[in-house]
């Protein structure tokens, strides 16, 4: 009987909590990222590199790679930049729920292209850390498909966002 009370409670305070809480279970360098960048719909992150490689439980959404650094994105996390030259790795974005993960990426030229579920597109450029939010209405705020053809991305089919020159 007692674990059923605590199911019951446990339960109870997720529907009850507030969305930003569940924040408090995320890894403290996408807390950090969110905390310095959430608010940046067009201009320069700050991002904090750290030795090694980025250690996570969650598993990976994608990743690609280049001669010596991989773009990682993450379940219900961020996307994880590994330099191998250096060994060190930082946190290059993170939604601002966890439930609008990156699950579409491509690297044209020096910007990644970020396709999220319910943020729409990010485009950061990589050698300066200039980022773009590229916003849309909902229903149609999530990137199911995302597709690169020269300096435009086709979101889900439709949709042409004219890119920065590369």
């Amino acid at each position: 009987m007692k674990k059923r009370n605590c199911l019951v409670l446990v339960i109870l305070l997720v529907l009850i909590m507030p969305a930003g809480t569940l924040a408090c279970f995320r890894d403290p360098k996408i807390l950090e990222w969110l905390e310095r960048n959430e608010d940046i719909e067009e201009g320069k992150i700050e991002v904090t590199k750290y030795p090694g490689g980025y250690e996570t439980r969650a598993s990976i959404s994608y990743k690609m790679a280049d001669i010596n650094t991989s773009y990682s994105s993450y379940f219900k996390g961020g996307i994880a930049v590994y330099d191998e030259e250096l060994d060190e790795h930082y946190i290059l974005f993170a939604p601002h729920s966890l439930y609008n993960w990156s699950r579409e990426g491509e690297k044209v030229g020096k910007y990644l292209v970020i396709g999220t579920l319910g943020e729409e597109l990010v485009v950061i450029n990589l050698a300066t850390l200039e980022m773009k939010r590229y916003r849309f209405d909902p229903p149609d705020n999530d990137v199911r498909i995302l597709e690169v053809e020269g300096n435009k991305a086709i979101v889900n089919g439709t949709r042409k966002i004219e890119l920065p020159e590369t």
